[in-house]
Order: C-alpha cells, then structure tokens, then sequence
C-alpha cells in the first residue's frame, strides 16, 4: 500500500511477505493497522497508485517476488492490510477481499476535503472503490484526534468531522491549516484498511485583509470588525465584507517620501477601499517607527483614495547617517492597520548630517532641497538660511558653484603611469561638477568624471570620504606627479623628469 504525503509523492507501506521453511514472515510496524516497512521498488506501482486528486491515498498492491520461489499466490490482503498468499487472507474468496491486480486496489476520497476550524461535526461523505461488503461496519478515524462511527451506504460512508472539544488538538501551533490523514477502520478486523488526507484551515490567524483573501482556503475579510473569517455573514456590515485582494483597503505605492528633520510638514498619502469609521469607532492615525520608538501622528482620511498625516515634525538621533529610512503604517480604531504591499517608508532627512563642507553639501539628493550657507558656513534647508538669497549655493541655478576649494588630500600621492591612473581627491568645498583642476604655474588640467566597475556609479564611491574623481591628467612636458603637504592642506603638484 502506498501513502501520499502532502506534497502528492508516494511513500510506501510494508508490502514484503518473506516466505520460508518457517512461514510467512512479515516486516514493519503498525500504526492504526497499516504497516511501514522497507523501501521498495515501486517504479510499476507509484503511477497508477496515486489518485492525482489533492489527499487521493489508495491502497497499493505490490506483489513481492522472493527470488528462487516465484509465487504467483501473493497478493493484498484487504481489511487485515497486509501482503501475504491467498490462502492465508481470511474470506479471500468474497469478492473484493483479496486483491491480485493493481486494478483491484481500494481508491478513496472524500467531500469536502477541507473544513474550517471554527466549523464542528460536518457531515463527511467518503466514497469508497474497490471495497469488500463492509455489514460489520467501520470507523473514520482522524489519526490519534478523534474516531467516530461511520454509516456505510453501498460505496459511500458518511462520518461527521470532529467535535468542538476535539478540534483545539487540532489547531495547536500549526499556522493557517493543517493536513491530517483521515482513516477506514474495519469493525471486522480493528484495522485501518484506506485513508485520505484532510486539511482543517485557520483563517483566524490571518491579521491582514490581503493575507486573509490570499490564502486557497475558504476566507473571508470583514473590514469594519478587522477579522478573517471562514463565514462572512459574521460581518457586522453586507459591504464590509471583502473577498479579492483588490477590494482590500490598501496603501498604493508612491514615490520616496521624504520629509527633513525638525520641519512640521503633512504627508499625504494615496490608498484605495479606506472604510470609514462607523459610529463608535476612531478615526486614523499615522504610525512612524524611528529608531525603535513608534511616533503616532493624527490622520485625516479624506475620501477613500486618500489619507494624510497632519502637521507634524520628526527627528532621529546622531549626524553619522544623512537619511534614514523608516516604517510607516496607517491605522485606524485604535488599531485596525491598513495593508502596505509596497511597503512605502518616510525618509527622514538631515541636510547638515556628513556634509561638513560646501562640495559635499551640494552633492546631496537634489531632492532634498539642501543648500549651502555661506555666511553660517553650514548645509541647511534654504529656509533656513537667514541671509540674502546671493549668500547661499545650491545644487543647480547661477550660485551651483563652491568658491574657494581646499583640497586636502590627493591619492595616491604619487604616480609612475601619467594618463592612466585614478586620482581621489578629499577637499573642504570642492566643486560639484566636473572641472579643471589647477595644476603648477596656474596651468589647468582636465578632470573628467569617471565610472568603474561597470556599474554606473561614479569612481567616488569606492571610497565613500572622496569628493571627487578624476583621470590623471598629463601636464605638458611632465612625466608624473607627487603631492606635498603646506601648512596642513596638500597641494597637487606636478613633477618633471620623472616621479620623485
């Protein structure tokens, strides 16, 4: 006899009979009356064994030839499920007792094959192919859970699902559902002689509407009372139930939000299927969780394609970290979350956070909105910059550029190869854009922005602290360059005749 696991691939039940001077022999264990035994070659069984349907478990034939005796007798001995000669399977002349052929094994199924947990002593109707006349009776049995009596119709048995106070073992730890083996016990024998596999489903377990209607069960979401359930008349309202994701209330995706620090701004967000709080029921809220400290912020739903978080300014600590990702979630009655399946996030910004000089300041995120100012030598947002509008740089317009550029480091410090190396400049207030570099005696020399790795990004980034990027240019009449040190800062310097 073959058993399928969940995943439909058959494993075998013990099938070998050893005959010998001594008798029969029989190996394995049982367990509910079917007996496990030694892998067996299964190759002309495994295709026709399976039923091809979702717990399909038939019961399998395989007639073990011992080598030296060839005998043509074995065969499956029905309700006492075991492999042995004719003439020891007790009855064996009534038909369907003794099974000789693949074709006489029994097929079993039963309908419905899965049932709530919330739901008790369902009728179940199992059909039964290939089974002996059963006047003695038989038991269902969900394996060590609960057995009750089943009534025997021709091929159907009819056998109720387990009680209320048998289902809590059921449900114990197993997540959404769990798959267990529904047996035939012959009255006759005491012994299992079929089974099918049966799923008891959890749709409780489900906290989300997107979660609930997504799983291959029977569930359903009420959205004004935020639970799942297998039975949608439990929803307080006919309109609140939902049963497709796209009727779920949910966030849509939007493009980054980003919001600076200590700046009290609104955040409005788009989203679909927004219920409206019923009478007695909060409104929504806002939920930020930075750095481990959830901020709650009033929310204004609007319609129910739109919600927004009201005035409000956020922070984070440290200046190591220029924006910082974090959650966002959108609730309402105190604790009724909506979906986020793009998992949307508020980036909180700071524009003075690692951005000491005027070249790094300019570099940030255009997006961002940070500009240098220049009488307070900082980066801030323009707002908050007090001067006149002429004393601030910003990434992009007439005042884009940094005056007065220090460059404080130059690497590598010295080169063999003119025209074929890289060089990382450090500098306090480089420029943002590409452009000449001043060599010795004034002349200038070519800084082209470069790319590495195939990547796209700029060579910069294999060191995070460098302002820019240059090819080594190759000054006229030179051969090489080195750098020198005056008072703290480093100067490119140009040397002839060779690196020194």
């Amino acid at each position: 006899m073959t058993h399928s696991d969940p995943s439909g691939r058959p494993f075998p039940w013990c099938l070998a009979v050893r005959d010998g001077p001594g008798g029969g022999e029989r190996a394995g264990s049982a367990r509910h009356g079917l007996l496990r035994g030694p892998q067996l070659p299964l190759r002309h069984v495994r295709d026709a064994a399976h039923s091809g349907s979702r717990g399909g478990l038939w019961s399998v034939l395989h007639l073990q030839r011992v080598p030296g005796l060839r005998d043509p007798h074995c065969g499956w001995c029905v309700l006492h499920n075991t492999c042995t000669r004719k003439e020891k399977c007790e009855r064996s002349s009534e038909p369907r007792r003794f099974a000789s052929d693949i074709k006489q094994c029994v097929r079993l199924s039963v309908h419905p094959n899965n049932i709530s947990v919330s739901q008790y002593s369902v009728m179940l109707v199992l059909e039964a192919h290939n089974v002996p006349e059963l006047s003695a009776g038989v038991n269902c049995t969900f394996e060590d859970l609960a057995e009750m009596d089943g009534l025997v119709e021709g091929n159907r048995i009819r056998c109720t699902s387990p009680a209320e106070k048998e289902v809590p073992r059921i449900i114990f730890d197993k997540g959404d559902h769990q798959i267990v083996q529904l047996y035939l016990k012959s009255k006759e024998t005491g012994l299992a002689f079929a089974n099918t596999s049966f799923v008891f489903y959890n749709c409780s377990v489900h906290k989300s509407c997107l979660s609930c209607v997504s799983s291959p069960y029977q569930c359903h979401w009420c959205k004004y009372r935020h639970v799942c359930t297998h039975d949608p008349r439990t929803c307080s309202f006919q309109e609140g139930w939902v049963k497709q994701p796209e009727e779920c209330p949910q966030l849509l995706p939007a493009d980054r939000i980003l919001v600076p620090v200590n700046v009290v701004k609104p955040i409005t967000l788009r989203a679909k299927n927004l219920p409206q709080p019923q009478s007695g029921q909060r409104g929504y809220e806002c939920v930020l969780t930075i750095q481990g400290q959830e901020q709650r912020v009033p929310a204004l739903r609007f319609n129910s394609s739109s919600v927004q978080c009201q005035n409000t300014s956020y922070s984070y600590e440290g200046m190591d970290t220029g924006s910082l990702p974090v959650d966002l979630m959108v609730i309402w009655n105190g604790d009724f979350s909506i979906d986020n399946p793009a998992d949307n996030k508020v980036h909180l910004y700071k524009c003075d956070a690692r951005r000491e000089s005027c070249g790094l300041c300019l570099k940030a995120n255009p997006q961002f909105g940070c500009v240098w100012c220049k009488g307070e030598n900082r980066c801030t947002l323009k707002q908050h910059c007090l001067h006149p509008e002429n004393q601030w740089l910003e990434h992009a317009g007439p005042n884009s550029k940094c005056t007065h550029p220090k460059i404080t480091q130059v690497r590598p410090a010295r080169s063999a190869a003119p025209g074929n190396g890289h060089i990382l400049l450090h500098a306090a207030g480089v420029f943002p854009k590409p452009s000449p570099v001043p060599g010795r005696g004034g002349e200038e020399q070519p800084c082209e922005s470069l790319k590495f790795g195939g990547g796209g990004g700029d060579l910069a980034e294999m060191d995070k602290a460098a302002d820019l990027a240059c090819r080594e240019a190759v000054p006229r009449g030179l051969s090489g360059f080195h750098t020198h040190s005056s008072s703290g800062d480093s100067e490119a310097a140009a040397g002839s005749g060779g690196p020194r």
